[in-house]
C-alpha cells in the first residue's frame, strides 16, 4: 500500500465530521477524480464501537484514497488510526490501546461485481455506488479491537500482580484421600 504522505498526485482534503450512517458518498465520483479525504470521526458518534469502549472520549483519523481499478470497479485504501480506552479483563481497570488498521477496498453493487474484486482487496456493498464513510471507518475500528481486552505485555497490570502475589506463596497440597489405592495390591495376590 503506498504512503499517504508521498502521494504526489493530490491533496488531502480534511474535514471533522459526525456520527456514522449520516455521510454517504457516491464513490464512483471518488474514484474518477482519484479523491484523497481526511477525516475525524469523534469516537462517541460511533454507536456499535461505543458499547465496547470505556470511555468513548478522543477520536479516529481516516485517510481514503479513491482510484478506479484495473476491474473497473471503484477502489479505495483506507487508513485509521484511533486511541481506544478499554477496560482490562484482568484487573477491570482502565487502559489506552491504540488502533491502527489499512486496508483496500473494492465497492460491488452486484454479484457479478463481487466476483471481479482484485485479490488482496475487501469486496463492499455500495448501493446505487454510494457508501457512508463513517461506517467504514467504524467497521475497522471494530475489527482492530483485541479479541479480549487487557494491558498490553511491559505495562503494570494490577491483576497480573495479585495473580503472581497469589502464586508465591507455597502451600504444600492438600493430603488426598484415595479409597482404593491398596485394591490394585490385593488384586496382585
Amino acid at each position: 500500500m503506498q504512503a499517504f504522505d508521498s502521494d504526489p498526485r493530490g491533496h488531502y482534503h480534511t474535514a471533522p465530521m459526525s456520527a456514522s450512517g449520516q455521510h454517504r458518498v457516491n464513490v464512483e465520483v471518488l474514484a474518477a477524480d482519484e479523491a484523497r479525504l481526511v477525516r475525524r470521526y469523534a469516537l462517541a458518534g460511533f454507536v456499535r464501537l461505543a458499547d465496547l469502549l470505556e470511555s468513548t472520549s478522543g477520536e479516529a483519523a481516516a485517510r481514503f484514497a479513491f482510484s478506479r481499478l484495473a476491474e473497473g470497479l471503484a477502489g479505495c485504501e483506507l487508513e485509521v488510526s484511533a486511541v481506544a480506552r478499554l477496560k482490562c479483563q484482568r484487573c477491570l481497570e482502565a487502559f489506552e490501546q491504540p488502533l491502527h488498521s489499512m486496508t483496500r477496498l473494492a465497492f460491488v453493487g452486484s454479484e457479478e461485481d463481487a466476483g471481479r474484486v482484485p485479490p488482496g482487496y475487501e469486496a463492499i456493498p455500495a448501493d446505487e455506488g454510494r457508501v457512508d464513510l463513517g461506517d467504514l471507518v467504524e467497521d475497522e475500528l471494530l475489527l482492530s479491537l483485541p479479541v479480549v481486552a487487557l494491558h498490553g505485555e511491559g505495562t503494570q497490570c494490577a491483576g497480573t500482580s495479585r495473580q503472581a502475589g497469589h502464586d508465591d506463596r507455597v502451600e504444600p497440597p492438600p493430603e488426598t484421600h484415595r479409597p482404593f489405592a491398596k485394591l490394585q495390591d490385593l488384586l496382585k495376590h
